[in-house]
């Protein structure tokens, strides 16, 4: 199984009156892969990023979502001994 740690981060120095958040117990195996549910996403670009050491990291999902709430899944999970996740505003 792999390891997933996840983080939020508001970039290019941007604050956010209510930055996104992961939804409590949403973070998980989910049918098509692992994921989780991002809150507070009214009018934002959300970019989530994947990285196998910390150091490099990949955007591998872009949505604007046109509620408050998204979901992730991210399929190609279980191909990576460590999988680690951030997601950003843009």
């Amino acid at each position: 199984m792999a390891l997933v740690i996840l983080s939020l981060a508001t970039v290019r120095g941007a604050r956010a009156a209510c930055p996104q958040q992961i939804a409590p117990g949403s973070a998980g195996v989910k049918p098509g892969g692992f994921g989780f549910t991002l809150t507070h996403l009214t009018n934002q670009t959300i970019v989530v990023e994947a990285s196998t050491n910390l150091s490099n990291w990949q955007p591998i999902w872009t949505n604007t979502p046109p509620g408050a709430s998204a979901d992730f899944v991210d399929p190609e999970w279980i191909n990576h001994s460590n999988r680690f996740y951030r997601a950003r505003s843009d």
